[in-house]
């Protein structure tokens, strides 16, 4: 029996998947990843569990979704968030560490600011702060956090014991706010007149991390071994939902995450459109290192699907929010925190709230960009199939995850006006 293959997972924060050129992108510079693209395979349909870090992070370590491990606030102020609930034994590091692999973490971690144990090496930071050392601006001579932290793994990857193989994460805390990237990148952008240049300067700045891990890999003899996994743990709408919050919506921008992986048996330069999800990169890990999956895993390999093995895969995408309070009007309280559950089909979304309030209906075929709620005003009456068919998968995907918020959620939308109830499959609408 041959080593078994190096893991890495390179993920950024924040990025939604329509910053890169392989998901539509034809502004932003990423030459690194397009190459990873072009020898890997591109997964076009990846979306987050929840899009708020802790909530997202804990399930990409745990394989469960937000309801089943209970985090669905940040982590701030705690030492420890995965041994104090209950989670670490049975988290990704933890199998991996006793399956015999070296387990190292670099970058923003957002689960405490103690190492939790299941770790050779843990360079890690918790959230909040700026993304340059000491605060010292690129203009100051300072340094960018992802370049440094870029830099301590790939001198770990030099220097490691190599008879062993490894699992690394290397978690980039950009392009998150506040968008600040190295000069030149930003300054790119700027020229280029685009919105936000800070947020995309960050993503070709991150390429070229990139670009050095895949350069060390291959300097050290690891390339061939090594299966490396891009992704991001969420997305960005730049506050042009509500004016206040960049996430905690079920809307496109806010869930839909690159996802690319190359290495070893990966087929190269494929595109695969099957919905997968975070919570899918703990089941993957475990597969592709031989180490035994926990029976109780609610996401699956996505390794079945690279194979082409995989029989009965999701044909629909189940999504857990917490919205943020925010004001109303000027004069107003805060409104309240309300759970949200969306359904994402191939033609249509779904997002509904507890106590009934607002369901939304989107059409992507001709909105894409989800600003026509089907169900506003009048439209309610005039789509009442197509709500109620996809309120009953909505509750079929509910049900077969034990999602008893959601459930509520949809006994609380059942009663929207001019819709009545219908037995359908989501095959309707794939």
């Amino acid at each position: 029996m041959g080593k078994r293959p190096n893991i890495l997972l390179l993920f950024s924060d924040q990025q939604r998947a329509d910053t890169l050129p392989f998901y539509g992108n034809d502004f932003v510079d990423a030459p690194y990843l397009e190459g990873m693209a072009g020898q890997g395979t591109v997964f076009s349909e990846c979306r987050t569990v929840f899009p708020v870090c802790t909530p997202a992070r804990t399930s990409m370590w745990t394989g469960v979704y937000p309801h089943t491990h209970n985090v669905i606030r940040n982590a701030y102020g705690v030492d420890d968030l995965l041994s104090d609930a209950g989670l670490l034994e049975q988290s990704v590091f933890s199998l991996m560490k006793s399956g015999g692999y070296q387990c190292a973490y670099y970058g923003k971690w957002h689960l405490g600011t103690r190492n939790p144990g299941p770790f050779d090496v843990f360079n890690a930071f918790n959230s909040w702060g700026g993304h340059w050392v000491d605060s010292k601006q690129n203009m100051q001579g300072g340094t960018w956090v992802p370049d440094r932290d870029t830099d301590d793994m790939i001198d770990w990857i030099r220097t490691r014991d190599r008879e062993t193989s490894f699992f690394s994460v290397m978690s980039w805390y950009p392009p998150h706010d506040p968008f600040s990237s190295p000069l030149d990148t930003m300054d790119h952008y700027r020229r280029m007149k685009v919105p936000f240049p800070g947020y995309y300067g960050s993503v070709t700045a991150l390429d070229r991390c990139v670009g050095r891990v895949f350069a060390a890999l291959e300097e050290c003899g690891e390339l061939e071994n090594t299966i490396v996994i891009y992704y991001s743990d969420h997305g960005e709408n730049f506050h042009l939902r509500d004016g206040t919050t960049s996430k905690f919506m079920c809307t496109e921008e806010s869930v839909h995450v690159p996802f690319v992986i190359s290495g070893p048996g990966i087929p190269s330069g494929e595109t695969c459109d099957a919905f997968i999800g975070i919570q899918d990169l703990m089941p993957t890990v475990l597969d592709y290192a031989g180490v035994e999956a926990p029976d109780h895993l609610q996401g699956r390999s996505i390794r079945g699907l690279l194979e082409g093995t995989a029989q009965d895969w999701r044909d629909c995408y189940y999504i857990e929010n917490e919205t943020y309070d925010v004001l109303t009007t000027s004069d107003a309280e805060l409104s309240p925190r309300l759970h949200e559950r969306g359904l994402r089909t191939r033609t249509h979304k779904l997002i509904l709230s507890e106590g009934g309030v607002n369901p939304r209906l989107f059409d992507l075929t001709t909105d894409p960009e989800e600003r026509l709620n089907l169900m506003a005003g009048a439209g309610g009456s005039e789509h009442p199939d197509i709500f109620s068919d996809l309120v009953a998968c909505l509750e079929a995907e509910a049900t077969a995850l034990s999602d008893h918020m959601g459930l509520q959620i949809v006994q609380a939308n059942q009663t929207a006006p001019n819709v009545s109830r219908s037995e359908t499959s989501v095959e309707a609408f794939a």
